[in-house]
């Protein structure tokens, strides 16, 4: 700042001195004596045409040049921002597709918690294809935004959301394994007739039976719990995502993402 006071200073005492080169002819009118004959002179004449000339130009380049560096400035800074919220909005996107896996799950085990009549939970649901065991990958940058904003707590809870997410679909993966077991177990004393499945355990298979129904239930049930905790952590973090983009880049389009709601869970 100090510095560009002093330039500023030098161009204008340097164009100053030029307006009174240019107006020495009417000035040399009135002076009379020495003064008027050293103005006079070719090589004076010379010199303050030179004088005047760099003064100009210098003028001229001062300018363009601060304008040139504003203009850089910002459009890096604009570059910076849209970047930021490029990789805000990707964020947003890959802890959605979190969302979705745990809410596909959730879904899968509406009725452990309240199985008809009659029925224990493992015989309601049935094996479920289409896991993922691959977890969502986040880049640091895509959290500058948050951090910037505020909201450094996202990176915790997303990372965290995560490993929730693929430790539930894991362990469907488990009850998808124990399930068909089961049902190699039962096959022997299952007969078919006209679709429908009637299974008569003989006392000796029936210890087994109980184990092997309880593993699964158990499973079923504790399954159910983190899901339907990890499925609110879902919509509270999305909820925090959408505002804060909304509120650091509230000049622009913002893409606003929403959990499921048909499938009701306690807030």
């Amino acid at each position: 700042m100090f510095a560009d006071w002093r330039v500023e200073r030098l161009v204008y005492l340097l164009t100053i001195f030029v307006i009174l080169a240019i107006y020495s002819g009417g000035a040399m009118d009135r002076w009379e004596g020495a003064i008027g004959s050293f103005f006079s002179t070719s090589n004076v004449a010379t010199l303050l045409a030179g004088l005047g000339g760099a003064s100009l130009g210098g003028v001229i380049s001062y300018a363009t040049a601060r304008k040139t560096s504003n203009e850089v400035f910002k459009r890096d800074d604009v570059e910076r921002q849209e970047e930021e919220h490029a990789r805000a909005v990707t964020c947003l996107v890959s802890t959605m597709q979190i969302a979705n896996r745990i809410y596909t799950i959730t879904l899968a085990l509406k009725d452990v918690s309240n199985p008809p009549g009659g029925f224990e939970p493992w015989q309601i649901v049935k094996t479920h294809t289409g896991e993922n065991e691959t977890n969502v990958a986040y880049d640091a940058k895509d959290f500058t935004a948050f951090v910037n904003a505020g909201t450094a707590e996202v990176i915790n809870r997303c990372f965290l959301l995560s490993e929730r997410c693929g430790s539930l679909e894991k362990s469907f993966i488990r009850y998808n394994e124990l399930r068909d077991e089961m049902e190699r177990f039962l096959l022997p004393f299952s007969t078919f007739n006209h679709g429908h499945v009637t299974t008569a355990i003989p006392t000796a298979a029936r210890n087994e039976y109980r184990y092997r129904s309880h593993n699964l239930n158990n499973l079923l049930v504790s399954m159910h719990s983190y899901a339907s905790n990890d499925l609110k952590e879902a919509k509270s973090l999305i909820k925090l995502m959408n505002n804060t983009i909304a509120k650091r880049f509230s000049d622009r389009n913002h893409l606003q993402l929403k959990v499921d709601t048909h499938l009701k869970t306690k807030n």
